[in-house]
Parts: structure tokens; sequence; C-alpha cells
């Protein structure tokens, strides 16, 4: 199956199946048990990565239906969002999370939240980043469905997993671990709830999902075809 919307279609419930099952836990402890922390972890993140290529294939090579036009200001749109996209995406993957997708075994401390403070869902909100961030550049009907989805699943999901682990902890346990988080991000640093995490911000994960961003920016002309650079 090449092309078309079908195969677009297929390759979105693959990735929306692969990314919400792990984080149901009755399905993360059957995986762990079978293969390990380690094992589950590197079998996601292949996962993850080879579906994640099959559907910006799958879009690419949908039929070309010219939504919107790609604009200047929407190109530099994309481009900053998609710096929050990379970091928010390598602080989920590294960072100890007892509040939204468990990806890094390891204690969370509610009293030092450190990057959590700044959102909770940090995953999450990368694909928000990602897929909304790309609808502003990306008129076509393939690529806007794709990223449209993308950008509604993240956001979509911010709150299935916040009532999930509500209902898991109890409402006085989850008032007390979220007090200095929020879903939204900054969200609790603005209204006070927390300090700005400035040494969890300077710190190697934050540098490694810049260099994310540039690497993607590097090689987006060669994999997608399209440069990101918006004119100067």
């Amino acid at each position: 199956m090449t092309g078309g919307f079908g195969e677009l279609g297929a390759a979105l419930a693959v990735f929306f199946a692969s990314h919400s099952l792990p984080s149901v836990g009755p399905v993360r402890r059957r995986c762990v048990a079978a293969v390990g922390e380690r094992g589950f972890l590197l079998g996601y993140s292949l996962i993850s990565a080879g579906v994640t290529i099959w559907l910006i294939a799958a879009a690419l090579a949908a039929p070309p239906y010219e939504l919107w036009p790609m604009t200047v200001v929407g190109m530099w749109v994309t481009a900053i969002s998609m710096i929050f996209a990379a970091v928010f995406l390598v602080w989920g993957l590294t960072t100890p999370n007892a509040l939204s997708i468990r990806i890094r075994a390891g204690a969370f401390d509610p009293a030092r939240p450190g990057l959590i403070a700044v959102t909770r869902h940090p995953i999450l909100w990368s694909f928000v980043f990602w897929g909304l961030g790309h609808l502003a550049s990306n008129g076509d009907a393939g690529t806007a469905i794709l990223f449209g989805l993308l950008g509604g699943f993240g956001l979509l999901g911010t709150f299935i997993l916040d009532a999930r682990r509500r209902r898991e902890l109890g409402d006085a346990t989850w008032r007390q671990m979220t007090w200095q988080t929020s879903s939204v991000p900054f969200a609790s640093i603005l209204n006070g709830r927390a300090a700005m995490p400035w040494r969890a911000l300077g710190a190697w994960p934050t540098w490694l999902g810049l260099a994310l961003y540039v690497g993607a920016l590097a090689l987006h002309h060669s994999v997608i075809g399209v440069s990101p650079l918006p004119p100067f």
C-alpha cells in the first residue's frame, strides 16, 4: 500500500496506538515484566521512530491538494514552534515523571519538580508544538491532516492523562503532586506556584534538545525535500 489518503490513515492509526498503549498501566507492566525496563524503553523507542518515519512518508505521498498557501510568517511560526517541540521531547524522554507518559524510571519529587515545573506533559506538548506549529506553513491536505491530528492528539492527551493520574492517585495526592506543575507550559511559573527551574533548564537535556533541533534543520531539506529555514 503506497500513497493516497488510505496509507496516511493507516499510518495515523498505528501511530496513535503505538503512542497510547504504552501509557496504559497494565500494558506497560506486562511489557516490562516480559522484556525488562531497558528492553521496553529500547523497543518503544525503535517502534516509535519507525512509525513516525512511516507517518511522515505517508503524508508526503498523499495527493497534493492545497488548502492554504505557505507564507513567510507561517514559516517563522513553524521554526520557532519546533524549538519547543524538540526540547520538550528530550525533557520528556529523560526526566522521571509520575504524572504523565512514563519513559524514564526514577523517583519524582513533587517538592522539586525540576523541568516538570514547566509542564507535566512535555512529550504531549512536543506533539502539540510539532503538529500545530507545522500547520502554519503546511497547507496541503496530506500534511495538514497529519499535523492537525498530531497536535490535536497531543492536546487531548494532556486532559486524558490528567484525568487518569488523578483517578489513580486520588484527589488529595494529585493536588499535592501537581501543586508546582501545570499542564499548560509555564503556567505554574507565571502564576507563582513554582519557581523557574534555571539549573534544570541549563542542564544537558535542554542542550540535547537544541542539538536535536539543529540536526532536524540540517537534515530537513535532504530528507523531506523542503527547506525549513524562513527568509531573513
